[in-house]
This record gives C-alpha cells, sequence and structure tokens, in this order.
C-alpha cells in the first residue's frame, strides 16, 4: 500500500471517532434541593423570637398612679387613750402632792355586779382602809366586802383606773376629778343596759378629810 493511501485510511478513521465520541450520553447533573418551611399548624406551632435585652443603664419607666377622686385624705388620728392618760397622769399627782392619808368617803358602784348605786363608807387610816359600811351603817363581809375592797382607798382606785384605760377601748372611758385634790369623782366604763350590760359607773360624791 502506498504511504498516500495509508494516510488516508488514518485520517478518516480518525474522523470517525470523533463523531462517535461527540454522540455519548453526558453524566447526569444534580439539581439543587430546596428546603420547604413548615407552614403553621397545631403540630407545628408559631416560633416566638427571643426576647430582646435592654442595654446597660436601662431604666424601666415607673407608672404614674392617679389617685381616685373620692379617695380619703389623709388626716391625723385623734387618740383618746392619750388624753385619758395626761389627765390620769396629772390629777395622780395632784392627789399624792396633797399627802393626805386621813379620810373618808362615799363610794357608790352601779354594775352587773348586783349593786345599784348603794352608797359605801370607807374611812382611811394612814393610807390603809379600816371600814367600810353601807348605808344602814353594817360592816361589809363576805362577797360585798370582796368587790369594794379594791376600790377601798383612791390610791387603789387610781390603780384600778389606769389598768382600765390601758386595757379597754378609750372611747368607752368618761372620767371627771375633784378640782382640789385631783381623785377621780365619776368614772364610767362601757354602758349599763342593752344585751350585755358589761359597762360600770363609780362615782365619789363627797371625800372629808380627817384630822
Amino acid at each position: 500500500m502506498k504511504p498516500v493511501v495509508a494516510i488516508a485510511i488514518l485520517c478518516a478513521l480518525f474522523l470517525a471517532l470523533s463523531a462517535c465520541g461527540d454522540d455519548a450520553e453526558e453524566p447526569p447533573t444534580a439539581s439543587p434541593v430546596t428546603t420547604k418551611l413548615p407552614t403553621e399548624s397545631p403540630f407545628n406551632p408559631p416560633m416566638t423570637p427571643a426576647p430582646t435585652r435592654n442595654p446597660p443603664g436601662y431604666i424601666e419607666p415607673t407608672p404614674t398612679i392617679t389617685p381616685a377622686r373620692d379617695s380619703p385624705i389623709p388626716t391625723t388620728t385623734y387618740q383618746p387613750q392619750l388624753e385619758l392618760l395626761t389627765d390620769f397622769v396629772a390629777n395622780r399627782a395632784r392627789w399624792d402632792a396633797a399627802g393626805i392619808l386621813n379620810y373618808q368617803y362615799e363610794f357608790t358602784l352601779a354594775c352587773f355586779c348586783g349593786f345599784r348605786n348603794q352608797p359605801i363608807t370607807i374611812v382611811v387610816r394612814d393610807g390603809q382602809p379600816v371600814s367600810l359600811t353601807n348605808s344602814l351603817g353594817e360592816y361589809l363581809s363576805g362577797r360585798e366586802y370582796d368587790i369594794f375592797l379594791k376600790y377601798s382607798t383612791v390610791d387603789r382606785l387610781f390603780v384600778e383606773f389606769e389598768t382600765t384605760i390601758l386595757e379597754r377601748d378609750p372611747l368607752g372611758v368618761e372620767v371627771s376629778y375633784d378640782g382640789q385634790y385631783g381623785f377621780p369623782t365619776m368614772i364610767k366604763i362601757g354602758s349599763l343596759g342593752g344585751a350585755s350590760d358589761s359597762g360600770s359607773v363609780m362615782t365619789i360624791p363627797s371625800l372629808e378629810v380627817l384630822p
């Protein structure tokens, strides 16, 4: 074979092989993957955004409270107990300054204990009771004596009344004092009558200084 013919044959084969390579299938390319976001449903509740933090130095504003038009205006509270104690101390000091140790006085007690303004005459010597007699001149004894014994001197009456001031509602207490010696001439505690009848009234209508 001639060289020219051989070269022509090789060229033809090369062209044929090139044509076959162009017709070969290209490898498949991967399609892009897309993510489908979930829709709101009972099984996919909406996401709550995270709370934002306040910057450093941030101060919460103070809410403004507007008082109601009918709200009461605070006023100074009256203290009747303080007034009772003030009068008590002043008159007790007046009685102590008088230095009276020998005296007699009439005393009445009205209460639920059964005594209704029955006058009792009490005689005191050296600051101690020596006799307690009723309106008939009879000496008290038994239950009557026990009830009136704690009122049998002015000093004991002051002690009983001081306890009353400190332990009871002062709005239910009334008292008046003698202008000269300072002893209590009337003490009213609570109220007489009614369902409870728990009040009492004590009076000293007269007091005589003894030699």
